[in-house]
């Protein structure tokens, strides 16, 4: 059931940005455009990841914070010292400034800034493996179905 709740959701999105908000939604700061894409989609993924729809609901709204101990617990405090260093790396190349930099590095050092590309990439992928690896207690989603 969370699936066709999820297509219908999507849908929906799809069928107010078209035809009720048209050119609005372009017309925005690419800020609010950004944080209002990356909204819609997490409220998306909650459907997708929750085993019922209940589970949905109470997931919704504990983002919200309503139904919670507040919005900081030692968990979640555990989950950011944890997570840190990724959470940095998402918010860095969410930003239009990591182009701006790859161009200016690009520009500057030429044939060296390929290598340096290619380093930067496989760095960064070890990085994102090694904190798989560490997080190996939890089950992969798919394994659900």
């Amino acid at each position: 059931m969370n699936f066709i709740v999820w297509g219908l959701y999507y849908g929906v999105l799809l069928l107010i940005e078209r035809f009720v908000w048209k050119d609005k939604l372009s017309q925005l700061p690419k800020f609010i455009q950004h944080i209002y894409t990356l909204f819609l989609v997490l409220i998306g993924w909650v459907f997708f990841y929750s085993s019922s729809l209940k589970d949905a609901g109470s997931t919704i709204l504990a983002l919200f914070g309503i139904g919670t101990n507040g919005i900081w617990d030692n968990q979640v405090l555990f989950s950011l010292r944890q997570n840190l260093i990724l959470i940095v790396i998402a918010i860095i190349f969410s930003m239009p400034i990591f182009d701006v930099i790859e161009k200016r590095i690009v520009y500057i050092w030429k044939q060296k800034a390929v290598v340096f590309n290619v380093c930067f990439w496989c760095v960064l992928f070890l990085i994102s493996l090694a904190f798989i690896v560490g997080n190996t207690f939890q089950s992969f989603l798919y394994f659900a179905f």
